[in-house]
């Protein structure tokens, strides 16, 4: 086989047979791109590694709005490549309780993801990239959670396993 590697920048398309490809620069304390991904009429994103900006300040300190406004900014670029997708495919690796304990190590929540869902409207969202310390009936306790906190204008949820296929 041949291999040819190309280094790629924000926002950069490549055309992969029928399907055009979109990076995404993401937020993770290594470089880490995300992925749109747009062929015969569907899209799906694809985050990879992704925790959600936070503000660093609270509400009130010195530089709270201005970095309130960077985020903004940020998150404004990010979701317009998210927007509408058929499938957004979401880094759900912690519960909101165990981020507390994890916060700047790369990875959103279930409650992150969903909330991105809201968000860009995606018609469907895999949670993906689950700890692998986590158990199938723990992550079935975790799924039952979430469906519970589901609303009736909310994409379809579905969580991801080993060996899952999902048709766009």
């Amino acid at each position: 086989a041949e291999i040819k590697y190309d280094n790629l920048h924000d926002g950069q398309v490549v055309q992969v047979g029928s399907a055009r490809v979109t990076a995404v620069l993401m937020n993770h304390p290594v470089m880490d791109f995300g992925y749109r991904i747009e062929a015969d009429g569907k899209s799906v994103f694809f985050t990879g590694d992704h925790e959600p900006v936070q503000n660093l300040y609270s509400p009130g300190e010195d530089g709270y709005e201005e970095l309130a406004e960077m985020i903004a900014a940020r998150d404004a670029g990010l979701h317009a490549h998210m927007a509408e997708v058929d499938l957004l495919i979401a880094d759900s690796m912690y519960t909101s309780d165990e981020y507390l304990q994890r916060a700047g190590w790369g990875h959103g929540t279930f409650d992150s993801s969903l909330q991105l869902a809201r968000r860009v409207r995606a018609r469907k969202l895999a949670f993906t990239h689950h700890d692998p310390q986590r158990t199938d009936d723990a992550l079935d306790e975790i799924a039952a959670g979430v469906m519970s906190r589901r609303v009736d204008s909310d994409p379809e949820l579905v969580f991801a396993r080993e060996g899952m296929v999902i048709e766009v």
